[in-house]
């Protein structure tokens, strides 16, 4: 059976603030414990954020408006969202267990269910006496635990005690408790916004609300003092619309997925998060087998074709999120399949679920997460099948063949489509 999920309550428009105001009473707060549980924000919330009502300096940089940064763009320097912390570089999004691997304490339950397709600022992760603030992202299709989601923010506020000797520093030689507005001003260029607030001056970069490096100077010294970055990935109309159908704002994965609720693949010895863009793949040398392929699709709408490479080839479906018509290759490839009938490449699911495994090694990986099961008679094989949402248009198939108790085929399917998804429950 699909998996039970609490249906998601509506939520008002979410004034997002500037900067993390009170960073030090936070850590405070969650390491004595006794605090509220800090609000879970839906990542939509963020196309609807604004800055009304906030008070501005004059020469601050471009004006906030409510989608973000408007017009805005991140320097070359910053666009890899890096950052080394104790000689250690990170880069966002990442995996929530990077931190525990390098250290860093969680000081929340690792146990604790986030709501899907939303965010939690404000968690804090501890090493020795040194304190970091993140922003704990579930991305995906339904409720997971927190170890099963992604590091989407990082904060440093060098002014608390156990901070001062933390060492981080962004690309550019811009070190905390080191480099001055100047500094960073040379290093950046003009920043999007400028603002005080509590004693401090702060720099923000950014193009829109899903990707910010802000920058928090001593209002006496000037000297760094705070650094907080944030990346979500984003999807919708604006970014096929702007960017050839999210190629600029898609991001590969750096490293396989650890749950099915995840639609990070390896397919043809190549990592992709689905859905991805035509030119993700094509890179990696598939392309559109274009007689077998419808040509253009329009806006919001799907359409079919085949990508191969080295006359390996497979049936997908591309999904245009733009409001206008565009070419096949602009748009986004929401599913991949191999095995029977499908491509003849290597494939490997999260978890390390891969072509020709046992039917034994694959539901001791899968056997916890919820799903439904279909024995097909005529092919003697057991199709087992794991939802991500409720509507059931998002999945992960495997195709067991009962003959050879051997894993047969696979198939990931991500479409990222809410507008659909609401149709189909609404439909229900």
């Amino acid at each position: 059976m699909r998996p039970d999920e609490e249906s998601k309550d509506a939520m008002g428009v979410i004034e997002m603030r500037r900067g993390m105001t009170a960073l030090a009473l936070a850590v405070c707060l969650s390491l004595c414990g006794g605090c509220a549980e800090r609000q879970e924000i839906p990542v939509s919330a963020l196309e609807s954020s604004s800055r009304e009502g906030m008070d501005r300096e004059e020469g601050a940089g471009t004006i906030w408006d409510e989608s973000g940064y408007e017009d805005a763009d991140l320097p070359e320097e910053l666009r890899e969202f890096e950052i080394r912390i104790q000689g250690e570089t990170y880069r966002l999004p990442a995996d929530f267990q990077t931190l525990a691997d390098r250290g860093w304490e969680y000081q929340g339950d690792p146990e604790r269910v986030f709501d899907s397709d939303s965010f939690v600022e404000g968690e804090i992760f501890q090493k020795e006496d040194m304190v970091l603030a993140a922003a704990v992202l579930n991305e995906a299709g339904e409720a997971s635990r927190a170890a099963d989601c992604r590091i989407a923010g990082l904060e440093i506020d060098g002014s608390l005690p156990g901070n001062r000797q933390l060492e981080a520093e962004l690309p550019g030689e811009i070190s905390l408790g080191d480099a001055t507005e100047a500094e960073v001003r040379e290093a950046y260029g003009e920043p999007a916004d400028r603002y005080a607030e509590e004693e401090k001056v702060f720099l923000t970069y950014g193009t829109g609300v899903y990707r910010s490096v802000q920058l928090g100077f001593d209002e006496e010294t000037g000297i760094l003092r705070f650094l907080k970055l944030f990346y979500i990935e984003e999807t919708g109309e604006e970014t096929a619309e702007t960017s050839s159908g999210g190629a600029k704002e898609y991001r590969e994965p750096e490293r396989p997925g650890t749950s099915f609720a995840e639609s990070v693949v390896e397919f043809g010895g190549d990592l992709y998060r689905i859905p991805a863009p035509v030119s993700a793949f094509e890179k990696n040398g598939w392309h559109i087998r274009r007689e077998e392929s419808e040509q253009t699709v329009e806006g919001g709408q799907y359409g079919a074709g085949i990508l191969e490479r080295e006359g390996a080839g497979f049936y997908t479906v591309f999904r245009n999120p733009g409001s206008s018509a565009a070419k096949l290759s602009q748009c986004l490839v929401t599913e991949v399949s191999a095995g029977e009938g499908a491509a003849e490449v290597s494939m490997v699911l999260a978890g390390g679920v891969f072509l020709g495994m046992e039917e034994e090694a694959f539901l001791e990986i899968a056997g916890h997460m919820p799903g439904e099961e279909e024995f097909l008679e005529e092919e003697q094989a057991v199709l087992y099948r794991f939802y991500r949402n409720e509507a059931g248009l998002d999945y992960t198939e495997v195709k067991v063949d009962q003959t050879t108790g051997l894993v047969c085929q696979m198939k990931v399917v991500c479409n990222r489509d809410r507008d659909l998804e609401e149709q189909i429950l609404e439909e229900e």
